[in-house]
């Protein structure tokens, strides 16, 4: 039983060493020296407790008094509560710097998660740009397209009324100015106002022809308007009075240009 005595003084003073240095790093919060003060502090513990229990047993068979083996082994026991609640203190300390560690992680991935959210978030608006870019681009072509068509078509009108012109004479002239009088009279009578879906559009494409950045929902003040809806009209006149021109009832209308039968039979 002396060398079981001698072995638990050695284990007891092994143990008192441990948590000693344990002490130093628990202050220095290292967290791979604390694990290994907990593994030592644990099995000397648990060591210890056993070699307590041989101790007992030998005890009683020498015949010592349970007196005597109750007060030895509160004595030893005291040591290991005293062991256990430094062990429990070192696993609190690891406790709290895992937590910290998973705070700082949890940073990190919040941090990275935004930065990819970020990129996504910049990657959508470049596309959603470049499809506005496309689409102003189309909208500039469609009126560039317009404008040209228009120009072509008064150029066109203008070359039409200069041969018509110097195809007439003097009274071939007043009749053809009495005609287009008669024809926007008629056409004014007719026609008070546009349609309104054509000085809708008419409309919408000088939104599209003003749209800046800094005035992206351009409207247009009354003297515009009234621009857009004298333009719109201009155009149309022309087109129907071309249309009325080719039609059957050109004739018609010659006939209220001039009145006079022997005259129109000469100048067919």
């Amino acid at each position: 039983m002396e060398t079981k005595m001698e072995e638990l003084t050695g284990k007891l003073k092994a143990l008192d060493l441990v948590l000693a240095k344990s002490k130093d790093t628990v202050t220095a919060r290292n967290k791979d020296a604390l694990k290994r003060s907990e593994q030592s502090i644990a099995r000397k513990i648990s060591a210890l407790y056993v070699l307590k229990e041989e101790i007992e047993e030998l005890k009683f068979i020498n015949k010592d008094s349970e007196e005597n083996v109750r007060t030895w082994a509160d004595e030893v026991e005291l040591k290991l509560t005293a062991a256990e609640s430094e062990l429990n203190a070192i696993r609190a300390v690891l406790s709290e710097i895992e937590q910290e560690e998973i705070s700082v992680q949890r940073e990190k991935d919040e941090e990275i998660q935004r930065i990819a959210v970020d990129a996504e978030t910049k990657k959508q608006l470049s596309i959603e740009h470049a499809k506005l870019e496309l689409e102003r681009a189309h909208k500039e072509a469609e009126r560039k397209r317009d404008l040209e068509h228009g120009e072509l078509l008064r150029k066109q009108t203008m070359e039409y009324q200069k041969t018509v012109q110097a195809s007439m004479d003097t009274k071939s002239k007043q009749a053809f100015q009495e005609f287009v009088q008669t024809f926007e009279l008629r056409y004014h009578a007719q026609y008070p106002d546009p349609p309104k879906v054509s000085l809708d559009s008419a409309v919408e494409r000088w939104k599209v022809a003003n749209t800046t950045e800094s005035n992206p929902q351009p409207k247009p003040t009354l003297d515009q308007y009234d621009n857009i809806r004298d333009e719109w009209q201009a155009k149309d006149k022309v087109a129907k009075f071309l249309g009325m021109f080719s039609s059957r009832r050109f004739y018609s209308d010659w006939q209220v240009v001039e009145a006079d039968e022997s005259i129109r039979n000469k100048e067919k």
